[in-house]
């Protein structure tokens, strides 16, 4: 298993809801837990960036950054308080953009392992990681974001660090 990277059009699909949590799906969060360890600075990672068309993600926030939370087929519910932050993509290795996300997300999604509803309020870091993986499995991308000049100038980094990744001898996913 491995991280998809644009232009990989299996980022542009949306997923589906996960109606029963199955041995596959399991395996598949085991595997992308790993992979997440296995990056210098992510902290999310959608299924659809590993090629699963299931409705969830992984990510480590905070105190905890060393376990995963899991969370399954989530939805915003409301927003407010629009800001821009510097966000990057594993699907955009070394490339980062100023991009606008809400600072304060009402969230419903369903938590593993309880398997019991969450409807919550989130703010700050943790609300741009549930808005840009939720991105994810809606098949929107950071560069969805961008528009005109920002998005052609985000494209040629992606494109140059793209061709230096695979001229060094250090791969980050492989």
């Amino acid at each position: 298993m491995k991280i998809l990277q644009y232009p990989h059009q299996g980022l542009l699909v949306p997923t589906k809801p996960i109606e029963v949590w199955d041995r596959e799906i399991h395996k598949t969060c085991q595997a992308m837990s790993f992979l997440l360890d296995q990056t210098d600075n992510g902290v999310g990672l959608a299924a659809n960036q590993v090629g699963s068309p299931w409705r969830f993600f992984i990510y480590k926030y905070g105190n905890e950054s060393r376990s995963h939370s899991v969370v399954l087929n989530p939805r915003v519910l409301y927003h407010e308080d629009l800001q821009f932050d510097v966000e990057g993509c594993l699907s955009f290795p070394d490339t980062s953009t100023l991009v606008a996300r809400y600072r304060t997300i009402e969230v419903e999604y369903v938590d593993f392992p309880s398997m019991e509803v969450v409807k919550e309020v989130i703010t700050g870091f943790r609300a741009a990681i549930f808005q840009h993986e939720i991105d994810h499995l809606d098949g929107v991308l950071l560069i969805d974001h961008l528009a005109g000049d920002r998005k052609n100038e985000f494209l040629e980094r992606f494109t140059r660090n793209s061709r230096t990744r695979k001229n060094s001898p250090r791969r980050h996913y492989s």
